[in-house]
């Protein structure tokens, strides 16, 4: 029984895909960044710091989105592992075996993820080049050893990561009773909200000092201009970096957050609809802040994509509000965004691949109670429009900070303002996305057949 509980562990097909495809965006970003980094510092150590902050956001989105995702894994299998206890396995050999199918999973990502960084590096860091941020492009030779080393390191720092998320999912797991693990709902199995709400309190904190340092600038005092002045730093500049920092930090802010806060903020704003709506609406609602797996997924990916999207727009609108022209610089800030928003959808999607388990029950149970296909479509299509908003919000609301932000600080640093209307047309196709992507998943129950997922439909019952 042990050795097919360890053999169960190890090739989980749904897990196992989950977590080797997010090691595998996972590390190609980081050793991409890494690349690059590297690549600074060898042509131009006197300028070592251009890409400091791209590579701190591109950590912090990458270990968001690991450790959901490899937490998520253990949560939606936590039945399976008190089934294991209640015919003889050990808590310790079921945390055992869950911390070796993380970290198989996780290294086969990493080394896919290698022949991938071979070929990539030598464009992304040509277009860094391009754009100014590398002085030149790298030689084929210094390309292949910068990329050797970038991608080891990236490869083991995701390991670690993947290990260290599974290790406290995998101990509560284990030491969980069989029987009130039996019992409890999903709703019940989420991560604790005091622990997010002090890593997002702890990385907002670290965040301002820059952000001081910013509004200092904008008090102007000689030195710190002259110092503006050498480097070619405008006040219009000062202005939009000030917003576009201060948006990109709130993202990685809110998706740590948002997990924990995906049911309230699905009560909260559902509450304030008109009670007379019909009874299927209500039901999606409970259906939706039940199911936190997949709502926590949802939100996310939403709010790291959208979020992107709205920080790239909000930098384009402040300059529209400052009159200042978006030349290569949102170019720039587009191309160091990729890396993230590439390990964020990539993390949401599989984690909302684990997480439509959950609809594939509520979809067996009602077609039980004998409910109908359209019934059913209709009320799976209300949670995709419940999901997609409470992703929305969020990034809304970064969106208009942003341009608030600006609007604020640009009387104090002399800057002229010409009010334009924004452009939201990014951020509704970035939604149509998110949109898509939840129909997929929630909709997806209805197709995929039951012998696909782990019980099928039997084991629900």
């Amino acid at each position: 029984m042990i050795l097919l509980a360890w053999r169960q562990a190890l090739f989980d097909p749904r897990s196992l895909a989950a977590i080797a495809a997010i090691s595998l965006a996972s590390t190609l970003a980081l050793s991409l960044v890494g690349s690059a980094a590297i690549f600074e510092a060898l042509q131009a150590p006197e300028g070592q710091g251009a890409f400091g902050s791209i590579a701190a956001f591109t950590l912090l989105t990458l270990a968001t989105s690991v450790s959901s995702t490899a937490s998520l894994g253990v949560r939606v299998n936590r039945r399976l592992f008190a089934s294991w206890m209640i015919v003889g396995v050990t808590p310790r050999q079921v945390s055992q075996a869950l911390l070796v199918r993380s970290v198989v999973s996780a290294t086969a990502g990493a080394l896919l993820a290698v022949p991938f960084a071979a070929g990539l590096v030598s464009p992304v860091t040509s277009g860094y080049a391009s754009l100014g941020i590398l002085p030149r492009s790298p030689s084929p030779a210094e390309a292949l050893s910068v990329t050797t080393s970038a991608t080891t390191i990236a490869a083991a720092l995701v390991i670690v990561l993947v290990g260290l998320a599974t290790l406290p999912a995998a101990l509560s797991a284990s030491r969980t009773s069989p029987a009130l693990t039996l019992r409890e709902t999903d709703r019940e199995v989420r991560a604790s909200p005091l622990v997010r709400w002090l890593v997002a309190g702890a990385i907002l904190l670290l965040t301002q000092p820059p952000t001081v340092g910013a509004l200092l600038i904008g008090a102007s005092p000689p030195g710190v201009e002259a110092i503006s002045d050498t480097l070619g730093i405008t006040p219009a500049i000062r202005v939009i970096a000030l917003a576009s920092s201060v948006s990109l930090w709130l993202v990685i802010g809110a998706a740590i957050v948002m997990p924990a806060s995906a049911r309230r903020l699905i009560l909260l704003w559902t509450a304030c609809l008109p009670r007379q709506l019909s009874a299927t609406w209500h039901l999606a609602r409970h259906a939706a802040a039940e199911r936190v797996s997949v709502a926590s997924s949802t939100v996310v990916i939403g709010g790291i994509v959208i979020g992107l999207v709205g920080s790239v727009q909000g930098a384009v609108d402040v300059a529209r509000l400052i009159d200042a022209p978006p030349d290569s610089h949102w170019a720039e800030l587009i191309w160091t965004l990729g890396p993230s928003a590439a390990v964020a959808l990539v993390g949401g999607g599989v984690a909302l691949t684990i997480g439509r388990a959950a609809e594939e029950h509520d979809s067996h149970l009602l077609a039980d109670m004998g409910a109908s296909t359209i019934q059913r479509l209709s009320l799976d299509l209300l949670k995709v429009v419940i999901y997609t908003i409470t992703a929305l919000l969020p990034a809304l609301c970064i969106w208009a900070l942003s341009v608030t932000t600006a609007a604020l600080v640009a009387p104090f640093l002399g800057v002229p303002i010409t009010p334009t209307p924004p452009d939201a047309r990014p951020l509704i196709v970035a939604a149509a996305l998110i949109t898509v992507a939840n129909a997929v998943a929630v909709l997806g129950a209805h197709v995929t057949p039951s012998q696909w997922v782990r019980g099928g439909r039997d084991a629900h019952r």
